[in-house]
């Protein structure tokens, strides 16, 4: 998400992409398992009126959170201009959506890209000016990338060839990514959205809760192991969702990656999720980051 995101949905104080062939074997992905047994909801409150009772079951998130940091793997070179908003990660190349954000003063047109772990730029194309890049997913042979405030998104080949334009009816896009079937969308809100790929049309939404908190702002997605990895604005932790309720399962603490003493600018926060299948490792970066980094995640105990 840009630096100039709109601020009408503000963050609580406490906490807060190919065919089916292709997702199956990302949730594959040994290292990334977490508990799927199901696990009583809790009850907010009881409701007592005059003229009788009434039982309210606000639905709360899981109880039972799982803590995780991490450890480093490798460290590689990350393009310290591009305002990462989508990453993936195919077994060989990084494909990466960029935004461009006014506020930060001159800087570059949004783009999309393809680069190796080493930061090689393999092919790059810049959007149209008033495109703002954001969350990017594959689908069989082609590349999805979401807009800020267009309400399209763009789909190319894997040439980086821009094949059409998508529109979708909600405001905003942020975050995006595939688990074989629908694109799961974020706005910047505790919603995600499943949405059909060919069409755009939402088929469900869900609202996401860490405990029996909304999760607001989520941000960039990966989708790992039937689970979906997201990352939230100005939030050095990742958290892992239960997609069918919304429940956080999960919470990645990266605090320390990158200090945000040595960062550039605020805005240069975490932003930037995607699987490394055959090291059994997360890929990470973000916004004006230098460095992308190959982690392993260790539980906390």
């Amino acid at each position: 998400m840009s630096a100039q995101k709109r601020t009408k949905q503000k963050k609580p104080t406490s906490p807060s992409s190919g065919n089916q062939t292709e997702a199956s074997n990302r949730s594959a992905a040994g290292g990334f398992r977490f508990p799927t047994q199901r696990i009583p909801l809790i009850v907010l409150f009881l409701v007592i009126t005059l003229g009788g009772s009434s039982l309210v079951l606000m639905r709360g998130g899981r109880s039972d959170i799982k803590e995780y940091t991490y450890e480093i793997v490798n460290e590689y070179k990350h393009d310290s201009t591009a305002f990462t908003q989508g990453l993936y990660f195919d077994g060989k190349y990084l494909y990466e959506s960029t935004g461009s954000p006014r506020t930060l003063g001159d800087v570059p047109l949004s783009t999309i890209r393809i680069t190796d772990l080493e930061g090689n730029i393999i092919k790059k194309r810049e959007l149209d000016a008033k495109h703002f890049g954001e969350g990017l997913a594959k689908v069989n042979n082609r590349l999805i990338q979401l807009t800020y405030k267009s309400r399209v998104a763009l789909v190319y080949d894997l040439e980086l060839n821009l094949v059409e334009e998508i529109p979708y009816d909600w405001e905003e896009g942020w975050g995006l990514t595939y688990d074989g079937r629908h694109l799961i969308v974020s706005d910047g809100t505790a919603k995600l959205r499943f949405v059909d790929p060919s069409t755009f049309k939402t088929v469900r939404e869900v609202t996401v809760r860490s405990g029996n908190r909304p999760l607001y702002q989520i941000n960039e997605l990966e989708y790992i192991n039937n689970r979906i990895y997201a990352n939230v604005w100005h939030d050095d932790s990742i958290y892992v969702i239960e997609p069918a309720h919304g429940f956080v399962e999960a919470r990645i603490n990266l605090s320390g990656l990158y200090p945000r003493n040595q960062r550039s600018h605020r805005e240069a926060v975490l932003n930037g999720i995607a699987v490394h299948s055959e090291n059994k490792t997360l890929l990470v970066t973000g916004k004006l980051w230098p460095k992308l980094f190959e982690i392993r995640l260790v539980e906390k105990r």
